[in-house]
């Protein structure tokens, strides 16, 4: 599921008419991408710099060209009508690796050396590809933080070691420089790079348990990215009629409903339809009935309150993220093993994958507990639905005769008002 366009990094120059003397001419293509985003330009070192000195150079160039890309992440979004991302050059870090880093003052079985100026350039391309990859990567992942990794590091790949890992929180590319002979190294694009996150290559060094679960916690997968902007989608569309009936209330010093509809049975409509209907209070005591009785009973000022601080909840493009990851925990212990069939928006995407009971504390976002137990979760004999705004997520047993339906969107709204009431009609609650 790419939604940045893939380019083509390597510079491409135009030969001046009168260069007979070896300039070049930089035209617009040099200078900004096809979105109109304007692209850094590196000049390169004398040919007898040395590595150290091309390897601060380039982490210079680094970080300008991964904040480039943030023009890009935000058209994306923007198209999507997604808000509020972060910064891309804010969230991550990329940088050339020294050989304390790549090697950890080991002896390496490796070349670590950029003198060349063949690798010198491929490390330089290089660079461009990772910046592409992580700002792909963001905008798959809606502008929301990937909260295991925090660095990209480029690296020489050490003898038979791995191209792609990931360790404390940093993803080393170990690109494979020409061993012995040779003076350059082989590079890999953005594509190759996303790819290889998508089949969890960099998880080489992780247990079992969780380069089997990866397709569950990878946040661009289908699974995950699915729930989150169909998700996101239910939230928006609430937000916007709690905004409307808050309108017709006129303020909150109005002291009277407006003659337009009645903004508390408006109310209490969107609650039945979008609270959840198992969630019990002290394990006894509905919150849907218990919020549309409140709502019923409240004053004006009491009502605007209520709508207000929902709406915050609702529409904050946070919850969606945490909410996601909410569902995944909730399905914990409920499915061993699954073949799946996605329908999404039409196209029908089949992939097997295997879930199994991992911590997951380290690799989501702080506060998804939280969100869990708001999420509803039915157990069922025949399939598993996963039902949101209209994007049924089909999924077939294969050896497991137990399903599993459950509500992520639900789980949003249901955590919402409660917090609105506790915050607004405290006296409503048991």
């Amino acid at each position: 599921m790419r939604t940045l366009p893939l380019l083509l990094l390597a510079s491409l120059q135009t030969l001046a008419s009168c260069a007979t003397d070896g300039d070049y001419e930089m035209n617009d293509s040099d200078k900004f991408d096809e979105l109109g985003c304007e692209k850094p330009v590196y000049e390169y070192l004398a040919d007898d710099s040395s590595t150290e000195e091309r390897i601060d150079d380039l982490n210079v160039y680094a970080t300008k060209r991964l904040a480039s890309y943030q023009c890009r992440v935000d058209t994306i979004l923007a198209q999507r009508g997604q808000v509020g991302a972060a910064d891309v050059s804010k969230t991550y870090t990329m940088e050339v690796g020294s050989r304390e880093l790549c090697f950890n003052d080991g002896f390496g079985f490796a070349d670590f050396d950029i003198d060349s100026q063949e690798r010198y350039k491929d490390m330089k391309t290089q660079v461009d590809y990772a910046a592409e990859f992580l700002a792909t990567l963001h905008g798959d992942a809606d502008g929301r933080p990937v909260p295991f990794m925090q660095t990209l590091a480029i690296c020489p790949k050490e003898g038979f070691g791995e191209e792609f890992s990931l360790s404390g929180g940093r993803l080393f590319v170990n690109v494979d420089f020409a061993q012995i002979i040779g003076n350059s190294f082989q590079t890999y694009d953005a594509r190759d790079l996303l790819e290889a996150w998508d089949d969890g290559d960099h998880l080489h060094d992780q247990s079992d348990k969780i380069q089997l679960a990866w397709p569950f916690i990878n946040p661009t997968g289908t699974f995950r990215t699915s729930m989150r902007r169909g998700t996101l989608k239910t939230l928006m569309r609430l937000a916007g009629k709690l905004l409307n009936i808050r309108e017709k209330l006129g303020g909150s010093d109005s002291g009277a409903r407006s003659a337009v509809g009645d903004p508390g049975l408006e109310a209490r409509r969107l609650i039945k339809e979008n609270v959840s209907e198992g969630f019990l209070l002290d394990g006894e005591v509905s919150l849907r009935d218990t919020a549309m009785d409140a709502v019923e009973a409240a004053t004006d000022d009491e009502l605007y309150c209520i709508l207000t601080e929902w709406h915050g909840d609702v529409g904050d493009p946070e919850r969606a993220n945490l909410a996601d990851q909410a569902g995944v925990a909730a399905m914990q212990g409920k499915i061993k093993n699954l073949d799946i069939d996605v329908f999404q928006l039409g196209f029908l995407i089949h992939g097997n994958s295997h879930f199994i009971d991992v911590d997951l504390s380290g690799w989501f976002t702080q506060g998804y507990g939280d969100l869990t137990r708001y999420v509803e979760v039915l157990e069922n004999t025949k399939s598993v639905n996963i039902v949101q705004i209209g994007i049924g997520l089909t999924y077939s047993l294969d050896d497991v005769n137990v399903g599993v339906e459950f509500h992520v969107d639900k789980a949003v709204q249901t955590a919402g008002i409660e917090r609105a009431l506790e915050f607004c009609m405290p006296q409503a609650l048991p």
